[in-house]
C-alpha cells in the first residue's frame, strides 16, 4: 500500500471532509420538509440534523473501528437480516 504525503495526502483527506459534508446534508435534506411547511426554522434545523448525523456517524465509527471482517460481516447479517424480515412483514401486512 503506498503512504501518501503532500498534496495527494491533501487532496485525500479534503475528500474525506467533503464526503462527510456531502453525506450529512444528504440525510438532512431527505428528513426535513420542505420550506413551506418549516418556514424561518429550515437553516437551523437543517444544522442540527446534520450535527446530529456527523455526532452518530463518527460515534459509530469510532466505536466499531477494531473490529475483524468476521465480527462486522455476523453483526450485520444478525441485524440486517431483522430489519429485512420486519420490512417484508410489514410489506405484506398492507402497513
Amino acid at each position: 500500500m503506498t503512504e501518501y504525503d503532500g498534496w495527494k495526502l491533501a487532496f485525500w483527506q479534503l475528500s474525506h471532509g467533503l464526503e462527510w459534508v456531502v453525506l450529512a446534508g444528504l440525510v438532512a435534506v431527505m428528513v426535513l420538509p420542505g420550506p413551506n411547511i418549516m418556514g424561518g426554522w429550515l437553516v437551523p434545523a437543517f444544522m442540527a440534523v446534520s450535527i446530529v448525523v456527523v455526532l452518530v456517524l463518527s460515534s459509530v465509527a469510532a466505536t466499531t473501528a477494531r473490529l475483524k471482517l468476521a465480527q462486522t460481516a455476523r453483526w450485520f447479517w444478525l441485524w440486517g437480516l431483522l430489519v429485512a424480515v420486519v420490512a417484508l412483514v410489514l410489506a405484506v401486512l398492507g402497513v
